[in-house]
């Protein structure tokens, strides 16, 4: 009984850790995304700056059409992450992510 009542408290303790660092992580993420407002991105129409909140319709009129999309549904949040290739062929340099039709990341990928 007594070994039983360790592991139960352990277990409980570890959970409760867990779901402590998650929550730091979210917080560190949600804080540093409120942070940038903005980004200056270089696409195959010019330079143009992108603003977190930006629409979808937005996006393509200062840079084009996005050349990969991937799109997720969970409940009644749309996810999209659109992906435009502009020195490599084969990987996004820049990523958009977007959540229920507005920008909310930009992903800059810096190949060598």
């Amino acid at each position: 009984m007594k070994h039983f009542l360790i592991f139960i408290i352990g277990f409980v303790a570890g959970v409760s850790f867990l779901l402590l660092v998650q929550l730091i992580i979210d917080f560190i993420t949600n804080y540093s995304d409120k942070k940038v407002k903005h980004i200056e991105v270089k696409s195959k129409k010019g330079n143009a700056t992108l603003y977190t909140g930006m629409t979808k319709e937005s996006v393509i009129f200062l840079i084009g059409e996005p050349d990969k999309i991937n799109s997720k549904t969970l409940k009644s949040i749309t996810y999209e992450v659109w992906g435009y290739l502009l020195t490599n062929k084969y990987f996004n340099d820049i990523e958009l992510e977007f959540v229920n039709g507005k920008l909310r990341r930009v992903r800059k990928k810096n190949w060598k």
